[in-house]
């Protein structure tokens, strides 16, 4: 029983992590195309 405990804790964590990454993608996909039509919204400048 153990064993199924792990698996679907493993497979929470990959579920987890690919949500994540995919968050992250998008937002610097997003980010990429207003650098490149020039939106001054850019999160850079408030750093």
């Amino acid at each position: 029983m153990g064993n199924v405990y792990a698996l679907v804790a493993f497979g929470l964590l990959w579920l987890v992590l690919a949500a994540f990454f995919v968050l992250l993608i998008r937002t610097l996909v997003i980010q990429a195309r207003r650098r490149r039509e020039g939106d001054p919204r850019v999160w850079e400048h408030g750093l």
